[in-house]
């Protein structure tokens, strides 16, 4: 439970917008900013659901007791790596993917 609250109290000033954004200096600077928020969203909703996550699994395998068995992993952590390096490797690619038009502008259109 500890994990879960210190999660959304953590995500509490983004979600709120306690931070405003800097003003625009550039032609791209409102593209920009899009480009920011939607990452920051993409990112804070990912890190809350690793964040509910992790309290389940603490909750779920916790011992409660000391004459709880320990339990283990059938199969090990491998599945759960392999898991965890394919939804990074996805996140990135869906980063870099939603950017490109704002980077392309940014750096590859002339601007007078």
């Amino acid at each position: 439970m500890t994990v879960i609250v210190i999660a959304i109290l953590v995500a509490l000033p983004i979600i709120l917008h306690f931070l405003p954004m800097p003003p625009d200096i550039s032609i791209t600077g409102n593209a920009m900013g899009r480009q920011m928020s939607e990452t920051m969203f993409e990112a804070g909703v990912l890190f809350l659901a690793a964040q509910f996550l992790l309290g389940f699994f603490i909750w779920k395998f916790a011992g409660h007791g000391s004459s709880s068995a320990i339990r283990r992993l059938t199969g090990g952590a491998s599945a759960m790596i392999i898991f965890a390096v394919v939804v990074v490797g996805v996140e990135i690619l869906a980063f870099g993917r939603v950017g490109e038009k704002t980077w392309a502008a940014m750096y590859f259109t002339p601007h007078r």
